[in-house]
């Protein structure tokens, strides 16, 4: 999701000295009027970081292939294989929802004139902060993903996805015990923001517009 170089460029149509929004995987500068733009971009990001939050429940839930067991673990009943990593993928989604719709928020002074800057720039910020969230929620999924074809012995996956599964085990420690996947889940969320993945995914006939 937004690799470094990629900018999002939005001029908006209202009547202001500071319209322009700049977004980067590692700033974000803003001064601007515009806050529905930001909230719609916000709720599209936070609408995929659901979409992939669904999938991974799915793919923990056991039903996905008859030899993988439910929470993606070796070892049923002695390990809790991806469970926390879905906790936690459940618990970033539950923030972006609860930080959405800033422009709703926005509040009157000067006499009823003008608001606070329009939210722009705190409605901007939130938009950051629901790209780097959408983004974890993303590495939480491959991940389960890359557990489920470690466990299944029926496994047959794409040309790309197996390309990208290449990518993160040369790149992410990923053992399949039990243990702390903090700096896994990390480093496979800026395998995303460096656009890594989607190179991988470039190697095959697929093409990402």
């Amino acid at each position: 999701m937004l690799p470094p170089e990629h900018s999002y460029h939005r001029d908006s149509a209202l009547p202001s000295e500071h319209t322009l929004c700049i977004l980067r995987a590692r700033s974000t500068l803003s001064q601007t009027s515009a806050h529905s733009q930001y909230d719609t971009l916000a709720n599209v990001i936070t609408k995929l970081g659901s979409i992939s939050e669904s999938r991974t429940r799915q793919l923990l839930d056991g039903e996905e292939s008859s030899d993988v067991a439910a929470f993606l673990t070796a070892r049923p009943g002695a390990e809790s294989g991806m469970m926390i990593a879905q906790y936690t993928a459940a618990g970033l989604l539950a923030e972006s929802i609860a930080d959405s719709s800033i422009s709703a928020h926005s509040i009157t002074v000067l006499a009823g004139q003008e608001d606070i800057h329009s939210m722009g720039t705190i409605a901007t910020r939130a938009l950051r902060q629901q790209i780097e969230k959408s983004r974890y929620i993303l590495a939480i999924e491959l991940l389960c993903a890359i557990r489920w074809y470690q466990l299944a012995s029926d496994r047959s996956p794409s040309d790309p996805l197996m390309n990208v599964i290449d990518c993160i085990e040369e790149s992410v420690n990923f053992p399949q015990e039990d243990t702390q996947l903090s700096d896994t889940i990390a480093a496979t969320a800026k395998l995303i923001a460096e656009g890594s993945l989607e190179e991988a995914v470039a190697q095959t006939d697929v093409r990402l517009e």
